[in-house]
């Protein structure tokens, strides 16, 4: 890795890219095609710091050997001058008079700190200089000690801090007259800190004047409340480790014994010689103003306040002109704030967005009526490409006429990126699904519309057109068996109970069918209180799985040549049965049933007859019980018969009469007549058995009775 630091660029080389970071706050990451040769290359490097170096926008100078032998455009700027010519060469002497403010000569000066740079390698301080038409300009100095063939060259940064100066002399004569206490903190890199500055009505009510400064900070907490002290210690104590914002509310002790409620606001600034700098103000809340009165109090910090807001901001008059705005918006646009102010759009802005602010601006000051959704593309003072979101809102004065405009935009960029990338993303994900034969679905809760693609609608049979973009079409061809379940599974998205769901359903296709559906869907926005506002989802055609699955499930349960129960399910059946004649108080027959001479038939006329009479003897068993009773196959010629829900045995007697008469009747296969008949055991619930292994064994005991008994009848287990 190689790094180069030119203020205020920080670049630094990897081996695939290159990040250049500026005022550190953002960063421009550029792709190399040839890493080496960028490394490599000193012409290449060389270009690019000299392309950084011209461009910066602080001044940036070379010291060699006592003088300047380069320097940028912004120094030029920054001294009045012409070109180049008028610096290189001289001393910085040659630009500052004879005393700087500290009283030191400036070219002793000039010559300690470039030592002090050369010993520790930077040194920073704040000069005076002289610009060519004589006016004296503050600046804050920054040295970088550079060895360049073996010899002392020093890389110098001047930036302006005039307007700072201005901004703290407008300060401390604002201060004066503060109803609370304005006050400064520096705290030094060694641990040690004191009271810098104090200002406004507070300090005076304490005693302080103006030569009590600086003085030790634990000053600060004297006239604190003794109950209050603690929670003073220990913000103060949070707020200087994290180097963050300062607020607390408490109480102060006046000399005069009264007890005067303050709130307290400070933010930390590192100052150029390491030490940090708190700025702060204690309000006086003892006795609230009114709300004009607090709007005066604001206004006095408007200006500051205003610059500290990180979202760039205007405000305007009723000609559309500039009256203020902050250091975000005079960032944007790359120019200074004195630039701007006074100016119209037409100063500022490009051609085409001007006229289009103009014209807002002229609408908004017709209509009254604020805009807060004018998203744009634009490209900011140094030429990048940006997304804004603008609002604007009239200001109006005490007549209730408006005066004015506030205005403000926020960087969505990186949003418009993101939707931009999102969007991309989920054309792929629909053409892969859509291609896979899934129909993709997108809906938007906040308007109830909803995305159904071409492919959902096909495997439906339906053409684009016979669907509208609205979820009752949904539940419209939503089989009305199917609509709780499907309403219950995505109740739960809705609810926020779960992000996503799985449900299987039927649809009506085009042609009156239905076809079965497994749908999947997932919330994937959601608002403030986490309540979905979009779910995506597929949907799968699972019609022929279903098909499947039904015949799978039947093959199992049933017997392969009659089609009725096999033993598996007459056993869940009967343990069904059993308590719901428990329940019920009623009772259940289990009759077991064995084909007299079945065996004889099979072996003289083979399987194929057998199957046959088989067949016939199973359509006549099942002719002759209830719709709710259940025959079941249990191999070869035995069968079982459930009769439930009985309140007598005689009931169960009656079938076996019925079943024992319909198989005494000839069987005709094959044109030959053959003659046979059943033997049945029945035994009862809960009489007989109280499980379905007593039952069963017990039933055909019984059947075994009614073999000895001469065949073709039935005998009861009691």
């Amino acid at each position: 890795m190689n790094c180069f630091i030119v203020s205020p660029f920080v670049i630094v080389l990897f081996t695939e890219v290159i990040y250049v970071y500026e005022n550190p706050r953002e960063a421009v990451r550029i792709h190399l095609q040839d890493r080496a040769r960028l490394v490599s290359d000193p012409h290449v490097r060389n270009e690019l710091l000299g392309l950084v170096f011209e461009n910066a926008s602080d001044a940036m100078l070379v010291l060699f050997d006592g003088r300047f032998v380069e320097c940028n455009k912004a120094a030029v700027e920054l001294m009045g001058l012409e070109s180049k010519e008028g610096i290189l060469g001289k001393t910085p002497a040659d630009f500052s008079p004879f005393l700087q403010p500290d009283e030191s000569v400036s070219e002793e000066k000039a010559r300690s700190m470039l030592q002090i740079a050369a010993r520790s390698g930077s040194v920073s301080f704040e000069w005076l200089h002289t610009k060519k038409n004589g006016a004296t300009l503050r600046v804050e100095v920054r040295i970088l000690h550079i060895i360049f063939k073996s010899k002392d060259c020093f890389l110098v940064f001047w930036k302006d801090t005039t307007s700072l100066r201005v901004l703290e002399n407008r300060l401390s004569s604002l201060s004066e007259n503060l109803p609370g206490m304005l006050f400064q903190v520096r705290v030094f890199s060694n641990g040690e800190s004191s009271i810098s500055y104090l200002g406004g009505k507070i300090p005076f009510l304490f005693g302080y004047s103006a030569g009590d400064f600086p003085m030790p900070l634990e000053r600060f907490f004297w006239g604190v409340h003794s109950d209050d002290l603690p929670l003073i210690l220990r913000t103060v104590g949070e707020a200087r480790a994290g180097q963050r914002h300062w607020q607390c509310e408490y109480r102060l002790c006046l000399p005069d014994g009264r007890i005067l409620w303050v709130e307290g606001n400070a933010f930390p600034v590192r100052d150029i010689d390491g030490s940090v700098v708190w700025h702060g103000y204690l309000a006086d809340i003892t006795q609230r103003k009114d709300l004009e009165e607090q709007v005066k109090e604001q206004l006095h910090l408007q200006e500051q306040i205003f610059d500290l807001i990180p979202v760039p901001l205007v405000l305007k008059d009723g000609n559309s002109r500039f009256l203020q705005v902050n250091l975000a918006f005079a960032d944007f646009l790359n120019l200074p704030k004195e630039s701007i102010l006074g100016k119209g759009p037409y100063e500022v802005f490009p051609p085409e967005l001007a006229s289009m602010v103009f014209d807002e601006d002229r609408e908004l000051l017709r209509s009254g009526m604020p805009r807060m959704d004018l998203e744009r593309k634009v490209k900011d003072g140094r030429g990048r490409n940006m997304w804004l979101k603008s609002y604007k809102a009239p200001i109006f004065n005490n007549s209730g006429a408006i005066v004015g405009i506030v205005g403000g935009n926020m960087d969505i960029t990186a949003v418009k990126d993101a939707e931009a990338a999102l969007r991309e993303s989920e054309e792929r994900w629909k053409f892969a699904l859509e291609g896979a034969g899934d129909g993709v679905w997108d809906w938007n809760l906040k308007t109830g519309d909803v995305f159904y693609s071409n492919q959902l609608k096909a495997m439906l049979g339906y053409r684009e057109e016979d669907i509208s973009n609205r979820f009752e079409e949904w539940e419209r061809l939503l089989h009305p068996e199917d609509s709780r379940k499907f309403k219950r599974a995505i109740d739960l998205v809705l609810l926020g109970e779960t992000v996503a769901f799985t449900c299987e359903f039927r649809m009506l296709t085009k042609d009156g069918n239905w076809r079965w559906i497994l749908a999947r869907g997932k919330a994937v926005e959601v608002d403030a209180s986490n309540v979905p506002t979009r779910i995506i989802g597929t949907n799968s055609d699972i019609t022929e799985r279903k098909w499947s699955e039904a015949l799978i499930h039947h093959q199992a349960t049933h017997d392969m040549l009659t089609n009725l129960p096999n033993r598996p399910l007459f056993n869940d059946r009967l343990t069904l049965a059993m308590a719901e004649a428990q329940r019920s108080g009623k009772k259940l027959a289990v009759i077991f049933l064995d084909l007299d001479n079945f065996k004889n038939v099979n072996d003289m006329m083979g399987h194929v007859v057998g199957d046959q009479l088989l067949l016939q003897a199973a359509e006549r068993i099942r002719g002759e019980v209830r719709d709710m009773d259940t025959v079941a196959r249990m191999g070869g010629d035995e069968f079982t018969f459930l009769i439930p829900l009985l309140t007598d045995r005689s009931e169960a007697e009656d079938i076996a009469r019925r079943v024992s008469n319909v198989l005494s009747a000839p069987f005709i296969v094959e044109g030959t007549q053959f003659n046979i008949s059943g033997s049945m055991g029945i035994a009862l619930f809960p009489d007989d058995g109280t499980d379905d292994l007593a039952l069963m064994k017990h039933a055909d005991m019984a059947m075994y009775e009614a073999k000895k008994a001469g065949k073709n009848t039935w005998r009861f287990w009691s």
